[in-house]
């Protein structure tokens, strides 16, 4: 695989920035590879560019005149921004040292850092060159079906109600959770330098924007598949990082609800998977026993999985993957439906957040599907099964008399109620399962904050 470096994003603000002299400076700057310079000579202009710059990396060098209307501006606008840009003010020496001894006027300011006022651009440049390159893992995301997905057999209408209106009831992380996740991720993947420097940005500051957090988190997810595989495995099996596993599913639902990231909804989307033969006989078996109106089988999953534009993919994922005794491959087709709302889809376009602007497509946790049709199929020798799925919600509207008993008896019900996504639910029980989230039992309540 050809390797991948970030490059980072340099803009210069300076009245004077394109004189004879800097010029010179650009064109010092532009030798240090991977660096995209932006030039601007007003503020307002400089504002424009970086509220163009989706999560990259990014230095923001400003002139000690130009410096306290920049900041003022940042300040005006940081709930629009995709980035938390380190910014250096570039000045003469006599201007420094005064700032230093008196930086009180600046540190009112959340960007400002005193060890970053500079007057030698040969001291921007090596701060540069020391930037740890890193050759992120990319590719197409492979995931074992049968530990993430699970099926279920539709008896009545009452069997669809949770999987479809769920998210109803799953609540915004709070600021001490999200403090909690942050140093979380730390602590755990602090080995990746941009994990590092992301989070590291977000912490820094006071009243960071839960937008710059969402998108902060996405990408994340996108830069290292060792997260995706820790999340998936504790997610599956429910351990002791589950619960801060899903502050991040929680942020990223309550990102979609509130409209600050959009589904993607015009596409179908595919993904490769191994799946055994136990789970093949059940999809057969549901389907045959379809109702009128209704799915014969569903399916939900329950870690976060990647999906993919490219059908041609089942080439790539055929030749990656080894099965083991009664593994078959299969190819998981997702149409999308036009009539569902964009907040009751649930999942992410990545490419604007993501590190090598894959066109990768994120399904969060408990997304739910009909399944349409299973269909064996050959391609370069190689058996297959194609299955394709449409989302679940295309029977909201079907949706009416609510049987509760038969609602708690669902799997799914048992699921989600374990999986402790859905925090601070009302409960009349007396002694209610706690540690330092809230993780809510099983009660009516549950039921009726999610059908309400």
């Amino acid at each position: 695989m050809q390797k991948q470096e970030e490059y980072r994003i340099l803009v210069w603000l300076d009245p004077n920035v394109n004189d004879k002299y800097n010029k010179s400076n650009q064109d010092m700057i532009k030798k240090v590879g991977n660096i995209e310079l932006i030039t601007c000579t007003k503020v307002s202009e400089c504002i424009t560019k970086i509220l163009e710059i989706k999560c990259k990396k990014t230095i923001i060098m400003v002139s000690a005149k130009l410096a306290k209307s920049l900041f003022n501006k940042i300040n005006d606008n940081i709930d629009k921004l995709s980035i938390i840009p380190r910014i250096i003010i570039f000045t003469g020496k006599q201007t420094m040292e005064s700032i230093k001894k008196n930086p009180k006027e600046f540190e009112k300011y959340p960007f400002f850092k005193k060890d970053l006022v500079i007057t030698q651009l040969g001291v921007l440049i090596t701060e540069l060159k020391k930037e740890i390159k890193y050759e992120p893992k990319i590719g197409m995301k492979t995931i074992n079906f049968s530990k993430c997905f699970q099926f279920d057999i539709v008896n009545s209408i009452d069997d669809l109600v949770i999987p479809i209106k769920f998210s109803n009831a799953i609540k915004k992380p709070s600021n001490q959770e999200i403090n909690h996740f942050n140093k979380f991720l730390l602590d755990n993947f602090s080995s990746n330098p941009h994990i590092k420097y992301l989070i590291e940005q977000t912490i820094q500051y006071t009243n960071i924007p839960f937008e710059i957090i969402v998108k902060y988190w996405l990408r994340v997810y996108s830069m290292d598949s060792q997260f995706i595989k820790e999340m998936n495995n504790s997610l599956s099996k429910k351990d002791s990082n589950s619960n801060m596993y899903n502050i991040f599913v929680r942020c990223i639902f309550s990102a979609l609800k509130e409209k600050i990231i959009k589904p993607l909804n015009n596409k179908t989307l595919y993904i490769g998977t191994k799946i055994s033969k136990e789970e093949i006989d059940s999809i057969q078996k549901f389907l045959s026993s379809k109702k009128e109106g209704l799915p014969g089988c569903y399916t939900y999953n329950t870690g976060c999985i990647s999906t993919y534009f490219n059908e041609n993919l089942i080439d790539i994922f055929m030749d990656k993957i080894t099965l083991e005794k009664n593994e078959f491959y299969s190819f998981f087709e997702i149409e999308y439906n036009d009539k569902i709302k964009d907040e009751k889809i649930p999942n992410v376009n990545l490419k604007e957040y993501s590190y090598s602007g894959e066109n990768e497509v994120l399904f969060l946790p408990y997304s739910s599907f009909e399944v349409l049709n299973i269909e064996k199929k050959t391609k370069n020798n190689k058996e297959y099964y194609h299955i394709k799925l449409v989302y679940l919600g295309k029977y909201e509207n079907i949706i009416s008399e609510i049987d509760k008993k038969k609602i708690k008896q669902s799997s799914y019900v048992n699921n989600i109620i374990s999986s402790s996504l859905i925090s601070n639910v009302p409960s009349n029980n007396s002694e209610q399962k706690s540690d330092e989230f809230d993780i809510p039992v099983y009660n009516d309540s549950l039921i009726d904050l999610i059908i309400s």
